[in-house]
């Protein structure tokens, strides 16, 4: 069904690990449990009842680690709408959710909040 997020899966079999300094690990564990087995947010839209991964990350850290949302941008040079997101949002026949408040794993790498651990592979 969503053959284009299938294939960036398919493509990236690595993942680049970051740690917060936070100590209280438990809950954050249970924060992030209470959402287990909700699905994942394709659309990326804030108020669904699912989760896209920095999102999900986010929320689990929300007691002690606060991440700063940014206007989503899904552009390249001069085309505000990349023709990359223009057909995943055709495929998913949802509106480009462009300048709606979010988070992403790039962003998120930069905040002074993580430190970097090394990569893993998927």
């Amino acid at each position: 069904m969503f053959t284009i997020a299938s294939a960036f899966l398919e493509k990236n079999k690595s993942a680049d690990v970051y740690r917060t300094n936070v100590k209280n690990t438990k809950r954050i564990i249970f924060n992030a449990k209470t959402h287990l087995g909700k699905p994942y947010n394709f659309s990326f839209q804030p108020g669904t009842n699912s989760f896209y991964c920095s999102q999900f990350v986010v929320t689990a850290f929300e007691d002690f680690v606060k991440f700063s949302e940014q206007p989503m941008f899904f552009g390249e040079r001069r085309k505000q709408i990349s023709d990359f997101w223009a057909a995943y949002y055709k495929e998913l026949n949802e509106p480009v959710p462009v300048n709606v408040l979010g988070t992403n794993p790039n962003d998120m790498s930069h905040d002074p909040q993580l430190h970097y651990v090394g990569k893993i592979d998927l």
